[in-house]
């Protein structure tokens, strides 16, 4: 069941899609409305979840459902990568390549692959206060706490410490 992103608890489970590009207005419109129809028919061993959906920066799809009323069981989950896999080819765009980096510089919002993040510091493009995007948030509260962090305090931060060893392959 489809219900109002603000409607959610702090708690709510979370999952935070980024493509790997910027979305037009069309396809913002698009994404949500096609998320929002799966969501209102997605359930856990045949019970309706409770669920909602956001399209943010034009880059990242975020979903949420409140465990509180229903789990989401392993199917259910299953349903969910189905869902994104489809809409990653009706839109052209991956939403599944967890070793895409999301950060900010200019205004704008870039994506890396994770392997040029030294890279990127070694050309002072990625500094200690870079804001970077920390996608693998669990819950719903974390969007406003720990979603957009600076690399400092990121996964990042290992490369200004001096540990330039490589984390993936490029």
């Amino acid at each position: 069941m489809y219900i109002e992103f603000e409607k959610l608890p702090a708690n709510a489970r979370t999952w935070v899609y980024q493509a790997n590009r910027p979305l037009t207005e069309e396809e913002n419109i698009f994404i949500e409305q096609k998320t929002k129809a799966f969501l209102s028919e997605w359930t856990a061993h045949n019970i309706s979840l409770m669920a909602s959906c956001k399209v943010a920066e034009n880059t990242f799809l975020i979903i949420c459902v409140d465990e509180g009323v229903t789990n989401a069981s392993g199917c259910s989950v299953d349903a969910l990568f189905r869902f994104i896999s489809l809409l990653e080819q009706e839109t052209q765009t991956s939403f599944l390549d967890r070793l895409l980096v999301a950060y900010e510089r200019d205004g704008a919002i870039h994506t890396v692959h994770a392997g040029k993040i030294g890279e990127l510091i070694e050309q002072k493009i990625i500094t200690e206060n870079t804001m970077v995007y920390n996608n693998v948030i669990t819950q719903k509260y974390e969007l406003e706490k720990n979603w957009k962090v600076s690399a400092s305090s990121s996964w990042i931060n290992r490369y200004f410490t001096g540990n330039k060893e490589t984390i993936v392959s490029t």
